[in-house]
Parts: structure tokens; sequence; C-alpha cells
């Protein structure tokens, strides 16, 4: 075998070596965010504050609910910790309320990570 052959036999073996590149990416983290679902449950509406971010992310968060209309008045305002699991969302509050149709209502929730903010609002006007 000729030098030449012997050098060119040998380089799959020197570069072989490398680990193989599976060509992913690690995925960033999940970014914080928040909605107020609502739902109707008999006869009241149910609205939850619900956080998404990566599993095992910690914060705080602040909830305010203001209703005015002929079938009343009301003001709620609830806050605390939470520590998202393993689904990347959680149910950190919910409230149920009577909601007439010339009701009116608004919700905002402010979720806190790390010093970082983000809100989410949930609103009806009057019919």
């Amino acid at each position: 075998m000729t030098k030449a052959r012997m050098i060119l036999a040998a380089v799959p073996f020197v570069f072989g070596c490398a680990a193989p590149s599976t060509g992913e990416v690690p995925a960033p983290p999940r970014a914080v965010s928040c909605d107020i679902r609502a739902t109707p449950i008999s006869g009241v509406l149910r609205l939850e504050g619900i956080v998404h971010a990566a599993p095992g992310t910690t914060g705080s968060y602040r909830f305010m609910l203001e209703k005015d209309g002929p079938s009343g008045s009301s003001k709620v305002g609830q806050g605390g910790d939470f520590v998202v699991p393993v689904s990347g969302e959680t149910i950190v509050t919910h409230t149920d309320f009577n909601v007439g149709k010339a009701d009116t209502y608004r919700a905002d929730m402010r979720v806190t990570v790390a010093g970082d903010a983000n809100s989410c609002t949930a609103a009806k006007a009057s019919d």
C-alpha cells in the first residue's frame, strides 16, 4: 500500500471519532404567560386564572375582579404564590359569580416571575 493510500485509509478513523450531531437545537425556556378562562356553570360564571410556564417555574399572582350591573356589584381581590407542575399549566385561582344580561365585569391578573410581570384580562361589556 502506498503512503497516500495509507493516509486516506486512516482519515475515517480520525474523523469518525467525533460524536454524531442530532441536528436538534435545545428548546428555549418556555415564556411565562397567563390567561383568564370564563366558563358558565349552573347559572353562574366561573373565571379561572391560569399560568403557563416551564415546569418548576415559581412566582406570584394578583387577580382582581370588578362586576357591576342591575344584579349587583362586587369586587374580588386574590393573590398568592405558585409553582408550575409538569404539565406546564396551573390554575392559580378561580371565582364564581352571577352575571346578568346587562351586567359588566372586568378581571385582570398580573403574574410575576423573577421580577418580570405579565398581565391578562377578561371582560364583558353590557349588552
